[in-house]
């Protein structure tokens, strides 16, 4: 949602961009994007531009006031993974084994290589200096804003969830990463080393992402529960 209009946007397997006002209940504008739209549009406020990407391999930006295109960029191959914005640039994982770099104005600045796709939407630090995300060759990856690797971590399944960083509240300023494999364990990393802080494993596949509230994260299973774990108090709720 746009902050500043409270406008609604959303991607769609019928190929379209959407644009929803929910309070006068109407499409503001639709948008053919040449492709299946799989994963979370990404808004920018400077500039004010919005993203999509497409399984037909498109990087999509988007004027959010009037739906027209502003650049477009192909990737060459599907893009699951949802692009995410920061002050400087885009990123976003391929099919290809690739995170892909780019600035606002659709110049590709680096690409970042793993050995298997890349189904997870990166991350950033709150800093917005190292970009995180997994990769189906099992490792966790933490790469700095130039595409160069900080340290990357093996799990012991495909990662396809996006990783979430957080720092326990009240606690410790020590920023941290929770991250998801497929497998159902789930990791808490140090974010500056990849030093690994705790494990734990549900009973059944995660392809959700987790979320971290103060010390409770939450992730959804496919044993169609949905789980809060305390990371302080090792419960489990």
């Amino acid at each position: 949602m746009d902050p500043t209009t409270g406008v609604f946007y959303i991607g769609s397997h019928d190929q379209h961009a959407y644009a929803l006002d929910i309070y006068k209940k109407k499409c503001v504008w639709k948008l053919k994007c040449g492709g299946t739209v799989f994963s979370s549009p990404c808004l920018s406020l400077l500039p004010h531009h919005l993203y999509f990407a497409t399984l037909g391999g498109l990087l999509l930006a988007v004027n959010p006031a009037t739906g027209t295109r502003v650049w477009k960029h192909s990737c060459g191959k599907p893009l699951f993974s949802s692009p995410q914005c920061c002050l400087q640039y885009i990123c976003i994982g391929c099919v290809d084994g690739n995170l892909l770099c780019f600035t606002h104005f659709g110049e590709q600045v680096w690409q970042f290589s793993t050995r298997e796709p890349i189904f997870s939407s990166p991350c950033t630090s709150a800093s917005e200096q190292e970009i995180f995300f997994g990769s189906h060759d099992c490792f966790i990856y933490c790469c700095d804003m130039n595409g160069h690797l900080q340290w990357k971590y093996e799990t012991t399944s495909r990662v396809y969830a996006t990783p979430f960083a957080f720092h326990y509240c009240n606690y410790s300023n020590e920023m941290f990463l929770a991250a998801a494999s497929t497998d159902g364990k789930l990791w808490i990393l140090e974010s500056k080393s990849g030093q690994l802080q705790s494990v734990y494993e549900l009973p059944g596949e995660v392809f959700s992402s987790p979320v971290v509230w103060e010390s409770m994260l939450i992730i959804g299973c496919r044993n169609n529960y949905v789980y809060c774990l305390d990371l302080l108090g090792g419960k489990q709720k």
